[in-house]
């Protein structure tokens, strides 16, 4: 099951979603957005017609103006670096604009709604055969859409000691938090969330909500890279071919889901099986305490061992 979300899978892992996605669809750009403001506003609270419209509408300008004016920029540069920088500058920009077009009396645009849909958005295109060629350029310098999934991927692959995290210099040494992560629905850019006023290294890596700090969109993405980097030779298919953040979400968004239905699904046999009296009220909270850093191949040879000891 491993096998199945590794770098040597990840064309099938594409395709895959692409398949299930666009399924019943031709694979244009008004269904990629479509796809992704949907993803973004499933169950939110005060979201409406009205404000689906309008945040398409904006998908388009917001794709209008990366075609006409920044992707002929980002070829032009002639270092990753540089070609770096003028993506995450649209992507920052375009982000803040999203938001405040989402924002309305009856709905909360933030931006962590909004890079939910500009990043899915990529991830739509990405798998159609058109837009691979038309951004080929660009999609290794996307980012990776935030969402529960991949926060909860981010906090796991972080709390290990052999993963560092990048701090500014005030911060260096500390350990990730799990309370300051926020939801992905309520993220801010950084400590001002304001695309006049980009925050110092000192105060990006967080946003004040209530009296409480929580970790910010530019602390995800920053360090999002960074662990590609120190990982690059899990990531790299070809000498220099370093995966991108968004190829990344390809392969460790569906593990993590699959991971966590694993561990539900293997939590609640264990529950069976105190109940049938197979295992003592000890046992069941020493189980519920532990903490698992097994593989995802582990956990289903659990599942599978105790579905046989319940009869099953």
């Amino acid at each position: 099951m491993e096998e199945l979300y590794s770098i040597s899978n990840l064309g099938k892992l594409i395709a895959g979603f692409g398949e299930i996605a666009f399924s019943g669809k031709v694979g244009t750009e008004k269904e990629a957005f479509e796809l992704a403001e949907a993803d973004m506003s499933r169950r939110a609270k005060g979201h409406n017609e009205e404000i689906k419209n309008k945040c398409i509408d904006q998908l388009k300008v917001i794709f209008e103006t990366f075609d006409a004016e920044y992707l002929p920029a980002i070829k032009q540069e002639t270092s990753h670096e540089k070609r770096q920088e003028k993506f995450d500058e649209w992507h920052r920009n375009s982000c803040f604009c999203l938001r405040d077009t989402m924002n309305s009396g009856s709905f909360d645009g933030t931006y962590g709604r909004a890079q939910k849909v500009i990043n899915m958005a990529f991830k739509y295109l990405f798998c159609c055969e058109e837009f691979q060629k038309k951004y080929q350029d660009c999609f290794k310098y996307c980012h990776m859409p935030l969402d529960s999934f991949t926060l909860e991927w981010f906090k796991r692959e972080f709390s290990k000691d052999h993963n560092t995290i990048k701090w500014p210099e005030s911060e260096k040494g500390k350990k990730l938090k799990a309370g300051m992560i926020a939801s992905w629905s309520t993220l801010k850019y950084d400590l001002f969330d304001n695309p006049e006023k980009n925050a110092e290294d000192n105060k990006a890596w967080y946003y004040i909500k209530g009296n409480q700090k929580f970790y910010s969109y530019r602390f995800y993405y920053e360090n999002i890279r960074r662990f590609i980097e120190d990982n690059k030779n899990k990531y790299t298919k070809e000498p220099g071919d370093v995966l991108s953040p968004l190829a990344l979400e390809f392969i460790e968004w569906p593990k993590i889901q699959a991971r966590l239905a694993a561990e539900a699904f293997l939590s609640e046999l264990k529950e069976a099986l105190y109940y049938k009296g197979n295992l003592s009220i000890k046992q069941y909270k020493e189980y519920l305490s532990k903490k698992d850093d097994t593989t995802l191949d582990s956990i289903i040879e659990q599942v599978s061992k105790t579905l046989k000891e319940l009869d099953y």
